[in-house]
């Protein structure tokens, strides 16, 4: 048994060599063979997302075959699609003098990079270079027409989409879906439609389809939003625990007088002209709250007026003047004349900030003095946490201040000036609720007025915070429901009692409808 062994050692020496020869032995593939592998794995990582691991692969195969045009090229792709738009841009531009076919290939990169950078007349130039180059193929009509669309000039634009389609007969969903885009842009709603459903029936792919039923239902919101005219109704509940807020007797103070009450508002609005630059129209309104218990406290008022709004993103401004008649307890009790100014700014995708004021002339028709009165504010809106869907609600935080003053002609008025700081946060819950917290504190200063106060200067410290969650129930109605706690601390103390001093908690429940 001994005299078999060197026998057998031998014949696995053997099969272990001709298993493990390729590996002892070095590759003797070309050098371009093994630069083709590396650029593949390149194309690999491009087309599976990994644009880093892409970017290295093809500085690998540069490396080892710097005369290969194509790996550069999608060298330049790489850096692309990781947003490095200067340097891609300088290997495409240097592919252009590198022959023909490096060069019609890099026109259609340099259009498309010029295109995602908001550079839209390089973007067309470059796709029309593109073009001379394949005048067979439609996607590049489409792109350039896409151009156009983003410059204004929708004229062009429909002549490369219409092209499109006659070079590519197959893209007609495609070209419906640009042509309709191009309608409402210029808010064609009637063409928008009949494009979209044109477009439904060429049998676009799944992805294609769910944009055209998205772009459809935004045009049949924003047509509704743009007609001449709108109506807009509102019922609300409201439990007081605290409704009379001046003290009834020196030695008590303000106490609370409970009372639930009734609120109804609606407001008919005709536009002169409404469109997405702007509108101009006028409006009625009409709001009436009405106590169970304590009638003196009804109040009824008739509003009429006017409003222009200019709308030029990212700016909006809007101004409103109106006059209104308003009713107490039956009772004629004053007619105001007011002026609301607002502006408003857009900062990148996650900011907006918004100003406003009032300028309002109190007319009284009851003991008290006519008055002006004067507010100015603004608020700065922080988009914390975007939303899931495009329908849904983010997480916006905002904070702001308002600035607030009554002058009364007589001492028989309400003089005041008030400084208040305000902030809060939206949020989403379950069930498609919509949500917010407010909170806001309140420096008030009182002027003296010896008919009221006798000739003690008020100084109030203010609370509030307030907490609301509603819904959309149809296209058309919501509900909403909302808690206002007030706490309010007054120097103004007699038999040390504070006489103003008072904590008020208010629920409401709103139904509202707009058409």
């Amino acid at each position: 048994m001994m005299t078999d062994w060197p026998k057998s050692m031998k014949v696995g020496l053997i099969l272990l060599i001709l298993v493990m020869w390729p590996a002892l032995v070095p590759a003797q593939e070309p050098a371009d063979q093994t630069s083709q592998n590396v650029y593949e794995r390149a194309r690999f990582e491009l087309s599976d997302g990994n644009y880093r691991e892409a970017l290295q692969f093809a500085e690998q195969a540069m490396a080892m075959d710097p005369t290969n045009l194509k790996y550069r090229f999608l060298y330049g792709q790489a850096l692309f699609k990781m947003e490095k738009f200067d340097q891609a841009e300088t290997v495409f531009k240097a592919l252009v003098d590198e022959g023909d076919r490096a060069r019609n290939l890099a026109f259609i990169e340099l259009g498309a990079l010029y295109g995602h950078t908001k550079r839209f007349k390089e973007a067309a130039e470059y796709y029309g270079k593109a073009i001379e180059a394949f005048p067979e193929r439609g996607n590049l009509y489409l792109a350039r027409g896409a151009m156009y669309m983003e410059m204004g000039d929708f004229t062009k634009a429909d002549e490369d989409f219409q092209a499109a389609r006659r070079v590519s007969p197959d893209m007609g969903a495609a070209v419906e879906y640009h042509r309709a885009i191009a309608a409402y842009r210029q808010e064609d709603f009637a063409g928008t439609k009949s494009r979209l459903d044109e477009a439904i029936t060429l049998g676009p792919d799944a992805g294609l389809e769910k944009n055209i039923r998205e772009l459809k239902e935004l045009t049949l919101k924003e047509e509704k939003a743009l007609k001449p005219w709108s109506i807009r109704v509102g019922a609300a509940y409201q439990y007081d625990d605290n409704v009379a807020l001046e003290p009834e007797n020196e030695p008590e103070g303000v106490r609370g007088r409970t009372d639930s009450s009734w609120a109804f508002n609606g407001t008919a609005t005709y536009y002169v002209y409404n469109r997405r630059a702007g509108n101009a129209g006028f409006f009625y309104n009409f709001y009436t709250h009405l106590y169970q218990r304590l009638n003196e406290n009804d109040i009824t008022a008739h509003t009429v007026g006017g409003f222009y709004a200019v709308n030029a993103n990212p700016w909006y401004f809007r101004i409103q003047a109106d006059m209104g008649y308003w009713y107490a307890d039956r009772q004629d009790l004053m007619t105001r004349f007011s002026i609301s100014p607002s502006i408003a700014r857009v900062i990148g995708v996650t900011d907006r900030v918004e100003m406003f004021g009032l300028l309002e002339h109190k007319n009284r028709m009851d003991e008290w003095d006519d008055s002006d009165h004067f507010v100015i504010g603004g608020t700065y809106f922080h988009r914390l946490v975007p939303p899931m869907r495009k329908d849904a609600l983010g997480v916006t935080g905002r904070l702001g201040g308002v600035i607030e003053q009554e002058d009364s002609y007589g001492d028989r008025g309400s003089s005041y000036w008030v400084q208040e700081i305000r902030s809060g946060v939206t949020f989403p819950l379950p069930y498609e609720v919509e949500a917010d917290l407010g909170v806001a504190y309140a420096w008030v200063d009182y002027a003296s007025n010896p008919s009221k106060y006798g000739g003690l200067t008020r100084k109030d410290k203010r609370w509030m915070v307030t907490a609301k969650a509603g819904r959309s129930i149809t296209d058309n109605f919501r509900w909403d429901v909302m808690w206002t706690h007030t706490f309010n601390n007054s120097n103004v103390a007699n038999n040390n009692v504070s006489l103003y001093d008072f904590r008020r908690n208010v629920f409401t429940f709103m139904l509202t409808g707009a058409w």
